[in-house]
This record gives C-alpha cells, structure tokens and sequence, in this order.
C-alpha cells in the first residue's frame, strides 16, 4: 500500500493468490472514475483442473471490492498508525463494504461478474469450502447447485485469464 500510494492509482483492489478477475474491471473503473467503488457480488467458483464453473450471486473471496483512491489515505511507511490510517488496512477484504457504508461513503456492485475463486490448486484452504456444514444440505442445495453449474467456456477463459 505504501508503494500504491506513491504511484497515485485511481483505485485500489486487493488481492487474493487463488482468485482471478475480469479483464473488464479496468475499462470499467477507467469510464466510472468517479464512483466510490464496488463489490463484488456474482462470480464463479472453480474447481481447478474441472470444465465446469459454478455462478454464485452471492459471492465471498479476497478479491472482493475495488475502492477509489480519493477514500483511501495510503501509509508512508508500516508503522501501527500509518497502517492503522488506510482503510484497506484496517478493515481488509472482510468487512470494507459495509465500513464505507457506514461512512456514508458505500460501494457499488459490480454490474457484471468480477471474479473467480479457484478451489485446489495449492495456494488456499479450500478444505473451509468444503465442510460438511457449509455443503450438505440435501436434495434442495443439490438441485440448487446445479442450476448453478455451467461449463467452463472459452469466453469465461478469456474474460479471466484462465489457460490451460
């Protein structure tokens, strides 16, 4: 963040080492300069290595917002307070929405699918996506899922970088 402070960036979005995201985002945020920013709110879950995808309305990962630069003080060095003065610092990828909110200063959702969060490949815990708790509720969440299910198509792959 100290660095991205100094390159004065327009907006900012967090990242995540399994998540990848649409290569629209900077287009978008490019022609909406002066929005506050946005949520990600639909995007894919992908099971690395499958040919299917499965679209969520109501998606949670790392890389879930982008935020303006205008609400953002970056540090200018790591110290407590200067990393305590940054937003994304403080309040992370889990609770900046509904921070910003509370600032009068909300994000807005992401108009088109933002995001793809990969189980799998090595560099997450996609054992916390899996639990019994989480997934097994029966014959409604089955069918419920596979309403979700789509096949992973070559749009898809463009739009997200996804070789192989």
């Amino acid at each position: 963040m100290v660095r991205a402070g100094e390159l004065q960036p327009d907006f900012v979005m967090i990242m995540d080492a399994d998540d990848l995201v649409s290569n629209q985002i900077v287009q978008y945020a490019n022609v909406h300069k002066e929005s506050n920013g946005w949520m990600l709110k639909q995007g894919y879950i992908y099971e690395y290595g499958s040919q299917w995808i499965n679209y969520t309305e109501h998606f949670s990962c790392g890389s879930n917002s982008i935020v303006s630069s205008k609400l953002i003080q970056f540090p200018e060095d790591l110290s407590e307070q200067s990393i305590n003065n940054c937003i994304i610092l403080r309040w992370g990828h889990t609770i900046i929405c509904e921070k910003l909110a509370e600032l009068r200063t909300p994000l807005s959702p992401l108009p088109f699918i933002g995001a793809v969060y990969i189980l799998n490949h090595g560099e997450n815990d996609s054992s916390l996506c899996t639990s019994s708790e989480r997934y097994w509720h029966g014959v409604r969440y089955f069918l419920a899922k596979m309403r979700r299910i789509r096949p992973l198509t070559r749009r898809v792959k463009t739009d997200f970088s996804m070789h192989g």
